[in-house]
């Protein structure tokens, strides 16, 4: 399905649903399933502008790492706090 979800302004793709969800999603450790797509997507990404040599899409690649670095400062930061709390052990 790749980035379509996006383009299309669906919801339901995991690259939509994080900062969807910070807001109103409660955290469970569950949250690091959304790492990986993005990290995926990025490293596809980088390889295919390299293999095409297209520069717009090197770029992409490097907004894409930057949101998969905020994606997992987020992620970290919230699993800390619910180990801290205790939050991570109750589900």
């Amino acid at each position: 399905m790749g980035l379509w979800p996006l383009v299309a302004g669906r919801r339901d793709s995991a690259a939509a649903a994080l900062p969807a969800g910070v807001g109103g999603l409660p955290y469970g450790i569950g949250w690091w399933a959304f790492i990986f797509p993005i990290g995926a997507y990025t490293v596809d990404t980088l390889n295919l502008a390299r293999f095409w040599k297209v520069d717009a899409m090197e770029w992409l690649g490097a907004l894409l790492f930057l949101l998969l670095g905020a994606f997992w400062l987020v992620v970290t930061a919230r699993t800390l706090i619910g180990i801290r709390s205790g939050e991570v052990w109750k589900r």
